[in-house]
């Protein structure tokens, strides 16, 4: 896969990470502890992703 195919994988990721963690969010309150390890999981991810563009640019 060349580098541009790559980071738009990666950027598509990013944004529908982005659309799960903001649905989730408003949750978190009413609904705990599934909530919060579900948002969890998705920053995480977020955060590997962010990591692997980062690492692209250099």
């Amino acid at each position: 896969m060349d580098w541009e195919t790559e980071m738009q994988k990666l950027q598509d990721e990013q944004a529908k990470l982005m659309n799960e963690f903001e649905i989730v969010l408003p949750n978190i309150n009413r609904h705990g502890d599934d909530y919060a390890k579900e948002l969890r999981q998705i920053t995480e991810e977020l955060i590997s992703n962010n990591v692997s563009i980062n690492a692209m640019y250099r």
